[in-house]
């Protein structure tokens, strides 16, 4: 998949795949490099849907989120 291709899934009008995709990067890529690409609001909003996606990761983001003052159910 490229980068193009990700950020289409990220962008689109479907919440849940955006949601999946998004999940995807937060997992598998370095934080600072999803920053890049998507901000904290984004990843707040989102993060109900994310979350069943993110594996061992949902722990680390959830303390991230709450570092930045972003409140989320870990």
């Amino acid at each position: 998949m490229t980068l193009t291709d990700w950020l289409a899934k990220v962008n689109g009008p479907d919440a849940d795949d955006a949601a999946y995709w998004l999940a995807r990067a937060l997992r598998d890529a370095k934080p600072d490099d999803v920053l890049e690409f998507v901000d904290w609001e984004r990843i707040e909003r989102d993060w109900q849907r994310m979350a069943p996606h993110l594996g061992r990761q949902r722990e680390f983001w959830a303390w991230w989120l709450a570092k930045v003052g972003r409140a989320v159910d870990a």
